[in-house]
């Protein structure tokens, strides 16, 4: 019987290497993407609701929004319609799912105010000329929501709000 136990060739051990190091980059590219398509999500469905909402209300109907997070932690925000004196609308989207932290940033603060269960972010818009209305619903009178920032794992999306315009910029 002939034992032939010489290893392996240089030649072998690049090639496994090589295929290990491409495996691990698909897998960690797969990983970063499903980690950040929350927070991705998140951003973009709350931006679209915001503009609809401006436009509901320089449509010349009332409109409000109040954003919330669940006890599950799912995120929410409901678009309060008044259709005449007597006839509210409401239409709740799921924005965000859980996971996902969402927080908010008012003028004159230095630091964000994260979205809790039992808590709520509520904004309007001014029908005369589509600006954000200050957070008078909220017991800050004279203030405003200056920025929402969604987190997802390494991920960061901000909301800039323009409180004289009531543009919205997603970065």
């Amino acid at each position: 019987m002939k034992n032939d136990n010489r290893g392996l060739s240089l030649v072998e051990v690049v090639i496994v290497l090589a295929i290990m190091a491409v495996l691990g980059t698909v897998v960690s590219v797969g990983v970063n993407l499903v980690t950040r398509k929350p927070a991705d999500q998140c951003a973009s469905r709350l931006q679209t609701v915001l503009q609809n909402n401006r436009m509901t209300t320089m449509g010349k109907l009332d409109a409000s929004m109040r954003i919330y997070m669940d006890a599950a932690g799912n995120i929410y925000v409901d678009e309060l319609i008044k259709v005449d004196e007597s006839t509210t609308n409401t239409v709740t989207t799921q924005v965000g799912a859980a996971g996902v932290v969402l927080s908010y940033k008012i003028t004159g603060e230095a630091t964000y105010r994260e979205l809790l269960p039992g808590t709520a972010l509520l904004l309007s818009y001014d029908r005369s000329s589509g600006a954000f209305k200050d957070l008078t619903a909220m017991g800050l009178p004279g203030h405003y929501c200056e920025e929402i920032m969604i987190v997802k794992g390494n991920r960061t999306k901000i909301l800039k709000l323009s409180y004289l315009t009531g543009k919205i910029s997603l970065e």
